[in-house]
């Protein structure tokens, strides 16, 4: 579930034999938790400004957008730890406690798995904002960090701003203390584990401090709204509450008052809780599965300034990984390939879902071989690019994904991989091969000795630095045999070298680049093909032929890297799989004199690939029905068509393939079970080349509609106070006229369509009141289905369906009356006009839909002015019969004996039950999952609920 759905998602509650509501502050709404770590859940709230909610009998108003990210922390849980910034080397109390750092830096550095900032802090000196990492920060409040004491309150003379007195203590256990005041000496520390320090108490035994708060400390803009930082605790004292409301980003969420972080800390569980620190300091990570921070929520300052907070004090949280089926998940990254392996305790099938986002879209193929050793590859990555990924394990119907979704990799910057390394085993031999093929493949080597690079001989005793240097560089090398030993021990002239090695992927427009430290001249074969050769003459190379020069600029010795790359027409010779690298390395003997004391050979290989080629397919677009869907996309040439679907990332269905080679491409799908997410890939092909995309998209609730735009409305501006007007059977033929919507009188332009103007009365004004009536049809039965009204309204009207008040919008609420002389309580919100951009919008469901009959159904509407001296009035209305959402489905208990059984209307739904209604009970999908209705259990537990979700 994504987080919107989250957020807008509503439930319906049975407990079995009683019906049971709770109710929550109007327009804030938090969504479930969701574990992250084993002892810690995360939930996320968002609210609809402006809101009312009341409190201890105080009423607060909820003003501003706001969204808060919560963390659950189990302080029973015997494997979650607390931990908070350590002690700076140079510490210095009052002074300079600890060093600053990023929180995503923290979660790094510490090995947390949560992180946020904690107690207030000052940088050094003059109480600057740290500007990097590293830098002393003086912090405020008590805190104590495995069981030693970074800071003490300072109360002496001077203290200043230093009041940051309200703790929490937590001993060993994790037992904690909330304490208003830490002043000593009335804070006892002893066996006190973890302190950490707020600035002032927001809850208190779960009522508000609310305005209270600006009288106790009357700096009055640390008030206001703004990002915010603040820790809770349950009334068991189980739980932690570490939240996070960002602010300051228009559009999102502007930040949070202090009532209002009281009200959020209410709604996820708390009943104490204090306000730590705000303002550009507020952020909060999590470690993925790789240990990478991530973060959870959107900082102000990292909006602002593009970049973390560099921050003095950090509380964060150790835990183990959710218990998961897949586990040991590692990532070798490549400039466009990446291998992800993992294991799992039994057979299971693999596969890999990946891309730019947590929202991923796009899944390697399936390997369907069952295996508890998973090795998946993923190609035509782009370079540098941050990718992110979970891995799937499935086990006949049983799917297991990944327990961390926020796992990532990011591929390397350049397009090169290493094919070996300068410590490359090597095959040797010092014989004459003038002649012989031995540069070709098929050539048997298998008597030549054998050892690791760097390969070289040397008379010299010992041996010099420059080349032990070398060797030791990069390998303990191995020592090839000279000439006449002991007698002479020159170097042979020449030295026979041959690996091998494999190459996995197609070799075409490939660049081979070779790093080599050489002493002296080498001819390199590739395959048999000579592909390159170093201080050696252009003829044929015979045994005798010694090096032409030495090494420049290597002063004669391997000190430095030789560079050649091969490409085009020579990289040709390469072959998708074991290949033959020979290498023939010659001694130079300076003339009419002795040959060169040594020879050093070793040679690491590199490939660049070329860039995968511009995927061709652009502009993927969904158009999903109830049971069929229209894909398009478009092609940068002329291609073929197919797609491929199904319920499952394996696909499994595909349409015909359309050879035909366009650039607009279209494929229809039909029979497709409704509300049902598919799998999809569009694929076309052009040029020997095959392009894919991935997608997914899901089949939409049905829609009808009922009242659309063309809908003729008949209207009359007589007082119809103590009539009939809106029973189906009423006689409306001698009523003014008719015409459809707009139906208006209105001089503004920008409300538009307006296409049936209404009469005005004395004056040119209009009437009080404007009375409207149209027939539609009905052919489906209404059972889980919903009326959605979408309307334009100038100022206020009530609605009427087959004779029965159905609605009213900015009117007085029923059951008061309304004559024709009733004004409307409101205008609309945009200036006091109704335009397309502002509708009003609302949908009946469940027993609102009770008169609606299949066949003719009469929807009537009256319109009143707001005032009495409105120049315009304006009426327009559609209706659509859609799905009802979960909040418009009641569920129905019935009780047989010891047989329980729950039904409801509609599809689409997913049954939930829990045993208790506590704050930290977690709701679970009944078993199955269960989807459809009824569901019936024997001798269910004595207190049992039920939800559904969407």
């Amino acid at each position: 579930m994504n987080l919107t759905s989250q957020i807008k998602a509503t439930f319906v509650l049975v407990l079995l034999g009683v019906m049971a509501a709770s109710t929550a502050p109007a327009a804030m709404v938090v969504a479930p938790w969701i574990p992250i770590f084993k002892g810690i859940d995360r939930a996320v709230g968002t609210n609809f400004p402006t809101s009312y909610y009341t409190n201890n009998g105080v009423s607060y108003t909820n003003s501003t957008l706001q969204v808060a990210n919560c963390l659950r922390v189990d302080l029973l849980d015997p494997d979650v730890q607390l931990l908070t910034t350590p002690r700076a080397p140079n510490y210095v109390t009052n002074s300079t406690e600890t060093l600053s750092l990023s929180i995503s830096n923290f979660v790094k550095s510490q090995g947390v798995k949560v992180a946020t900032v904690a107690n207030w802090y000052q940088g050094n000196p003059g109480g600057n904002d740290p500007s990097s990492e590293g830098l002393p920060c003086s912090i405020y409040g008590l805190l104590m960090t495995t069981g030693s004491v970074v800071n003490t309150p300072d109360f002496g003379p001077g203290s200043g701003t230093d009041n940051r007195f309200v703790s929490m203590l937590f001993t060993t256990n994790k037992a904690v203390t909330f304490l208003l005041s830490n002043a000593p000496p009335g804070t006892n520390l002893t066996g006190i584990y973890t302190a950490v320090s707020g600035y002032y108490p927001i809850l208190t035994n779960g009522v508000i401090m609310g305005d209270a708060l600006k009288t106790l400390y009357p700096d009055s803009t640390i008030h206001d709204p703004n990002p915010r930082t603040l820790f809770g605790l349950s009334p068991d004292r189980r739980y932690l509450y570490m939240m996070v409301i960002d602010g300051r980003q228009n559009g999102y969420s502007d930040g949070a008052n202090d009532a209002d972080g009281g009200m959020w800390m209410l709604l996820f569980g708390a009943v104490d809780a204090v306000n730590m620190d705000g303002g550009g300091s507020a952020a909060m990570y999590m470690a993925d599965c790789g240990g990478n921070p991530q973060p959870l929520g959107h900082s102000s300052y990292v909006a602002s300034r593009s970049r973390e907070r560099y921050t003095g004090c950090h509380l964060g949280v150790q835990a183990l990984p959710l218990d998961s089926f897949n586990s040991n998940i590692a990532v070798a990254p490549g400039s466009t390939t990446a291998t992800i392996t993992w294991t799992t305790p039994t057979n299971a099938t693999s596969q890999v879902e990946y891309g730019l986002t947590t929202a991923y879209g796009t899944f390697s193929p399936l390997d369907s071989t069952p295996v508890t050793s998973h090795s998946v590859n993923l190609s035509g990555l782009n370079a540098g690019v941050k990718y992110y990924y979970r891995v799937i394990s499935t086990v006949g119907l049983d799917v297991y994904p990944s327990a961390c979704g926020t796992a990532s990799f990011t591929t390397t910057n350049a397009g090169v991989a290493q094919i070996f390394g300068l410590t490359n085993n090597w095959r040797y031999n010092t014989n004459n091969f003038d002649g012989v093929g031995w540069q070709a493949a098929a050539f048997n080597d298998s008597g030549w000795s054998n050892g690791p690079g760097a390969l070289w001989a040397d008379r010299r005793n010992p041996v010099p630095s420059s080349v032990t240097n070398t060797i030791l560089n990069f390998g303990t090398g191995t020592r090839m045999p000279s000439a006449m030993q002991p007698a002479s021990g020159y170097p042979f002239t020449t030295y026979y070298l041959r690996t091998r090695f494999v190459y996995p992927g197609s070799p075409s427009g490939v660049t081979l680049t070779f790093s080599n430290y050489i002493d002296d001249g080498a001819v390199f074969y590739l395959n048999g093909t000579e592909v390159y050769r170093l201080n050696m003459i252009a003829a044929p190379i015979p045994i005798s032929s010694s090096s032409n020069a030495i090494v420049q600029p290597c002063s004669g010795d391997a000190t430095c890297p030789i560079l050649f790359t091969v490409n085009g027409a020579l990289a040709t010779n390469l072959l998708a799989g074991t290949n033959v690298l020979a290498v023939s390395v010659h001694n130079y003997k300076i003339p009419g004199g002795n040959p060169s004391p040594d020879i050093v050979f070793e040679s690491a290989l590199f490939v660049t690939l070329p860039p995968p080629p511009a995927n061709i397919i652009t502009n993927l677009v969904v158009v999903p029905g109830e049971t069929n869907a229209t894909i398009t996309w478009t092609t940068t040439t002329n291609a073929t068509t197919q797609l491929q679907y199904g319920l499952t990332a394996a696909l499994g269905s595909s349409n015909t393939l359309d050879p035909a080679l366009l650039t607009s491409h279209s494929v229809t799908l039909s029979n497709l079970q409704p509300l049902t997410s598919y799998y999809f890939r569009a694929i076309s092909s052009a040029g020997g080349l095959t392009f894919t995309t991935d997608g997914t998209f899901s089949t939409v609730p049905f829609l009808q509609p009922l009242i659309t735009e063309a809908n003729v409305w008949k209207y009359t501006t007589n007082n119809l106070t103590s009539t009939n007007w809106t029973a189906p059977a009423y006689n409306d033929a001698g009523w003014l006229g008719q015409g459809p919507a707009l139906l208006y009188i209105e001089d503004n332009q920008a409300v538009s369509p307006r296409l049936t103007a209404l009469p005005a009365g004395n004056g040119g004004l209009p009437l009080p009141t404007y009375y409207f009536r149209t027939h539609f049809n009905l052919t489906n039965a209404t059972s889980g289905f919903a009326l959605v009204f979408s309307n334009f309204l100038d100022d206020g009207a009530v609605f009427y369906l087959n004779g029965r008040e159905v609605q009213r919008v900015r009117m007085a609420a029923s059951p008061s009356p309304v004559l024709y002389t009733t004004p409307a309580s409101a205008c609309p919100v945009n200036l006091c006009e109704t335009t397309l951009d502002v509708p009003d919008v609302f949908r009946l469901a469940g027993n609102a839909l009770t008169n609606l009959v299949l066949g003719d159904n009469v929807l009537a509407a009256e319109v009143h002015q707001y005032t009495t001296n409105d120049t315009d009035i304006v009426f327009g209305s559609t209706v659509s019969l859609q799905r009802a959402l979960v909040s418009e489905t009641p569920l129905r208990v019935t009780r047989t004996n010891n047989i329980v059984c729950i039904t409801w209307d509609g599809q689409g739904f997913t049954l939930q039950r829990t045993n208790t209604l506590s704050g930290t009970a977690p709701w679970a999908d009944v078993p199955g999952p269960v989807k459809t209705s009824p569901y019936c259990t024997t001798n269910p537990v004595a207190t049992t609920f039920y939800r559904l979700r969407n």
